[in-house]
């Protein structure tokens, strides 16, 4: 499994999110030499990660500022 998604040209980069329960999550990352720190420790400690039976794939797009097309630059 691929937990870390695939990343096309286009500047999105597809996760899946789910379908591993919390030890094989765990198990991945550390597989993958991730660490984790306290808060993501008590992330994962969180009842959401319980249920890992709901899979999903969730596209994360990644633009520069200068990319959104504001009409006017603002410092707000």
């Amino acid at each position: 499994m691929n937990i870390l998604g695939t990343r096309p040209n286009d500047g999105s980069h597809e996760v899946t999110v789910g379908g591993l329960s919390r030890h094989d999550l765990k198990s991945e990352l550390s597989a993958r030499q991730i660490q984790l720190n306290a808060h993501a420790q008590v992330l994962l400690d969180n009842a959401v990660f319980d249920d890992a039976t709901t899979k999903q794939a969730i596209v994360v797009i990644e633009r520069s500022v200068s990319g959104c097309a504001f009409p006017v630059a603002t410092s707000h």
